[in-house]
Order: structure tokens, then C-alpha cells, then sequence
């Protein structure tokens, strides 16, 4: 699954050149995409549905929970990649198609691998250009400006874009369905370089390109996906999620004025005092508290009324998914229907939350699997569907790690 990512800052200067890159990676990219094939639903059984159910409670995680917590304080967080692994194989193993279970391959030294490759190779060099930046011209300069400028404008967007399609990826390839493992067949430099491209129309529309860049990029990514020898494909509307979104777009507006209005009661009244940054020092730490309380409680009430939106995304998702059979077979194809509903997601959020920040992020792997069975019991295939007829993808094997994903802490789902 996925939620809409950060809208991504550029410098005014840049609005013009950026947008006209943007645009053109967009049409470059849709002249490859075909029309939706939206006559391909019509050969779907509909009468037919193969759910997915989930097995055992999420709870059973709580041993390996603490057992992984203690591991990865006494080795200083080496451990983490082993712990990791073992609560995947386990939820994995929760999820079940036609009675069978998913299984997953993939090894702690895989992942720590994937990491200390992605630390020497990127992260590292990062590191060392930007502290010798800072001693060559000190943190000032102009060249220090323009090196952070492009660190957040365009390196981390298209880091985190790059890790978050091989660690896509690598899961795919290390999950299996009664011996029958997915791929992702294709380029993570392009899905890198499109991701970031598209970001940068975010404060040119004010943020009303986000469902149309959701729905870009989820095509993308299905397009790119095999189970087995059978490719996905989407051919839904980019249009369907703006209803809900001008409803969350609105409310996102109100929250922000109300939120800038308390924070101005707050310190309001030493704002003409605050010219330099040593006269923010003024301002107490009861103020600084408070403040920070007004931005949390801010993210907090977006994240409940952005749960409508994210519903209805996620089901036209999954809803628009065709499985298609390989050429020549003469089988019907197949799609996934997903019925999720926003009170259920506030209430999946609100209490995942107070159990990953109350535990110290130690119970974290159970609000995810509290997530995961949510959305495994509430997603079905839809046709006829034949384990019999699902082959094995040669080319699915990988043997990476997802070394950058690890930096950037993305979850497994």
C-alpha cells in the first residue's frame, strides 16, 4: 500500500525549468503507457471471488518483538536486520490464498548486505563531501547553500524514490505463493527519476496534483509487476480520487489557518522582537512546548480526516489491479477488489500509534501486522481464478538486499 508522499520544496528561481522537466518526463512516459484498457474488466467473472483471509493473531509477534528489542540494544542494532527478517517470515505465514500461505525467502544477511552497500557506496560519500563543504567554506557560503539546496531538492527525493522500487523489488522477489515468487521488471533509475520529476509540480498546483501523482505512480509500479508469469496492469481513472481529495485539500487549508492562528496566540505578541536568531531565545521552553503541541495535534487531526482519501485511493487502487494472463493461453483475466473504508483506517491509526509510541517503537511490528490483517481480510481476487495455471517467472530470483530502503526506515508493507 501506499500514502502520498511529502510535497517536495524548490527554490523560486528554479519554478519554470523544473516544471518543464516535469512535463516532459510525464509526456515521455505516457506515450510508452497504452490506453487504459478498461475493455479488459469486461472479461473479469465477476460472480467469482477468492479471498484472502488472515491466520492468528497479530499478538503472537510480542515474544520476537521483545526478544528483537533487547537483541538490537546489546549488538547496537546489528541485530535488527535478523529481527526484521524473522517477523516478516511470520507475518507472511499469516496471509493465506486459497487456504495456502505466503512464504517469505529473504535473509538477515541479505539486508545487512543491501545496507552496509548503500552506506559505503551513497550515504557515506554524502557524509564526507558535505563535512569537507562545510570545513573548506563553512556553513555560510554560498557553495554550503547551494550543496544543501541540492541535497533536499533533488538527491533525497530521488534516493528515497530509488529505495523504496528496490525494496519493492527485493520483496517481491523473496516472497512466494505455493513456490511461485513475484518480480518487479523494471528500471528504478526511470520510477526514480518520474517520482521526483512529477514532486516538483506539488507547489506549482498547491498541492491538487497529489492523486493525480498517486495514481502515476502506482501505475508505474503495477505495470512493472509479475506474479509468477502473470503481469498486472492498471486501468483506472486518475479523476475518481478528487472528490474525496478537495474534501481533504479544504480541510487540510482550515487546519493549516487554525493551526498558524495558535501559534500566534502563543508567541504573538514577541514576534516584531524576533529580527535575529539570537532573539528567538526569548521565547521560553513552556512556549516552545506549546507550540510543538499545536504542530503535533495538527499532523494528528490531518492524519484522521486524510483517512477518507487514503480509503478511497487504496480501493481504486487494488479495484482498477488486472492480473493478465501470459499471450496465448486463451485464460480470462483476473483483479483484485479491496473494500476498505475511512473510520476503519482512523481506528487502525489512532490505536497503531498508541501502541508503536507508548512501547517505544519496540510493538511496532504488531501495528503493522494489526494493518496487514486488516487489509488481507478485506482483499479478495476476483474471476476465475486457477492456482493450476500459474507458472513460475525465470527471471524472479534477486540476491540483493534492500540497502537504501533500510536508511530511509521504510516498513514492509
Amino acid at each position: 500500500m501506499t500514502t502520498m508522499d511529502a510535497a517536495v520544496s524548490i527554490m523560486p528561481g528554479s519554478h519554470a525549468d523544473a516544471a518543464g522537466a516535469a512535463a516532459a518526463a510525464v509526456v515521455r512516459r505516457s506515450v510508452a503507457v497504452p490506453t487504459p484498457a478498461r475493455g479488459l474488466l469486461a472479461d473479469v467473472t465477476e460472480s467469482r471471488e477468492t479471498p484472502f483471509t488472515w491466520e492468528g493473531s497479530p499478538w503472537r509477534l510480542l515474544g520476537p518483538c521483545l526478544f528483537n528489542g533487547l537483541m538490537t540494544l546489546a549488538t547496537v542494532g546489528v541485530y535488527s536486520f535478523w529481527g526484521r527478517t524473522e517477523i516478516r517470515r511470520r507475518m507472511w505465514a499469516c496471509v493465506r490464498l486459497d487456504g495456502e500461505p505466503l512464504v517469505y525467502h529473504g535473509t538477515g544477511m541479505e539486508l545487512f548486505k543491501g545496507f552496509a552497500a548503500a552506506l559505503l557506496i551513497v550515504l557515506l560519500p554524502i557524509f564526507l563531501l558535505s563535512t569537507t563543504l562545510v570545513v573548506v567554506y563553512g556553513q555560510a557560503s554560498q557553495s554550503w547553500a547551494l550543496w544543501q539546496t541540492g541535497l533536499f531538492v533533488i538527491v533525497y527525493p530521488v534516493l528515497k524514490s530509488l529505495a523504496m522500487y528496490r525494496a519493492r523489488r527485493y520483496r517481491l522477489a523473496r516472497t512466494s505463493w505455493r513456490g511461485i515468487r513475484g518480480s518487479l521488471a523494471g528500471s528504478p533509475s526511470e520510477f526514480a527519476f518520474l517520482s521526483w520529476a512529477t514532486s516538483l509540480l506539488y507547489p506549482i498546483t498547491l498541492g491538487w496534483i497529489a492523486p493525480w501523482r498517486a495514481i502515476y505512480v502506482q501505475r508505474f509500479l503495477i505495470g512493472d509487476t509479475m506474479l509468477g508469469d502473470r503481469r498486472l496492469k492498471f486501468v483506472g481513472s486518475t479523476t475518481k480520487p478528487y472528490l474525496t481529495f478537495s474534501l481533504l485539500w479544504v480541510g487540510t487549508a482550515i487546519l493549516i489557518f487554525l493551526s498558524i492562528y495558535g501559534i500566534g496566540m502563543i508567541i504573538g505578541s514577541q514576534f516584531p522582537q524576533l529580527k535575529s536568531p539570537a532573539d528567538w531565545a526569548r521565547i521560553t521552553t513552556q512556549q516552545w512546548i506549546k507550540v510543538a503541541g499545536v504542530v503535533v495535534g495538527a499532523l494528528f487531526v490531518w492524519s484522521l480526516i486524510s483517512s477518507f482519501y487514503r480509503s478511497t485511493l487504496y480501493n481504486l487502487t487494488a479495484n482498477f489491479t488486472l492480473v493478465r494472463p501470459p499471450d496465448g493461453f486463451g485464460l480470462p483475466p483476473l483483479r483484485f477488489k479491496l473494500t476498505t473504508r475511512g473510520p476503519h483506517l482512523i481506528w487502525l491509526f489512532v490505536t497503531n500509534q498508541l501502541l508503536t509510541y507508548s512501547s517505544l517503537f519496540v510493538l511496532k511490528p504488531i501495528a503493522t501486522a494489526r494493518s496487514l490483517k486488516y487489509f488481507t481480510q478485506h482483499l479478495s481476487i476476483v474471476g476465475d481464478f486457477d492456482a493450476a495455471t500459474l507458472r513460475q517467472n525465470p527471471n524472479a530470483a534477486r540476491t540483493e538486499g534492500e540497502g537504501l530502503a533500510q536508511a530511509f526506515d521504510f516498513d514492509a508493507f
